[in-house]
Parts: C-alpha cells; structure tokens; sequence
C-alpha cells in the first residue's frame, strides 16, 4: 500500500521529524471509483466544512473529486498529498510502498530522511 512520508517543520507543535499517512481506503475508492455521489448542495455544505484548515479554492477542488470521483491513482494520491499538506501544514513529502519502511520501529525516532 502506498503512503506519504512528510518532513514536519521544526516549527511544528511536534517539532520536526518525519509524520506518516496513509489514505484511507474508502476516500480512496471515493477518489478513483465513482465518487461519494453528493448532489450539488451536499457539496457545497462540505466545500463550507473543509475551508477552515484549506483554501477555499482547494476545498473545492477536494470536495468535488470526492464527490465525483474518476481520479488516476496519482491524481487521487496528489490530492491526497495536497489536503494533508495545508492541513497539517507540511510541505515535503515522498510517497512510497509502507514495505520500505523498517518494519522494527523501536529506534523510529532516530529515522533519517535524506532527498
């Protein structure tokens, strides 16, 4: 399964490190299948939702392909990447396989990421 590696800002409430996420499946198929299927009034009421944490401009954008779906599997982890990274506030990420992440987490907090 894919997921997302981002480098948090030193700033962030964690402090720096590197955060983890995956998609979750039922947004995924939402993204790639036939969508949610909102009619127009559901969307805006979730466009309304989402614009406290995104730009109303992107909450548009991420509502109606979760509406609509139809979305590539890049598209759909694109978005995906895009919606967390104003919500959390990252900014560089990579996305990659979970199986290339060391399945031994003990040390997790010595991970090193170099682009």
């Amino acid at each position: 399964m894919k997921i997302v590696v981002f480098t948090r800002p030193d700033d962030h409430w964690k402090g720096g490190g590197l955060s983890i996420h995956s998609i979750d499946p039922t947004m995924y198929a939402a993204l790639t299948e036939t969508g949610f299927g909102w009619n127009e009034s559901r969307i805006a009421r979730e466009i309304e939702k989402q614009t406290v944490p995104l730009t109303e401009e992107f909450a548009s954008i991420w509502v109606t392909a979760l509406a609509n779906g139809g979305k590539t599997d890049t598209e759909a982890f694109d978005l995906f990447v895009q919606w967390v990274s104003q919500y959390r506030g990252f900014s560089t990420y990579s996305i990659c396989e979970d199986t290339d992440l060391p399945s031994d987490r003990y040390f997790r907090n010595a991970w090193e990421w170099s682009d």
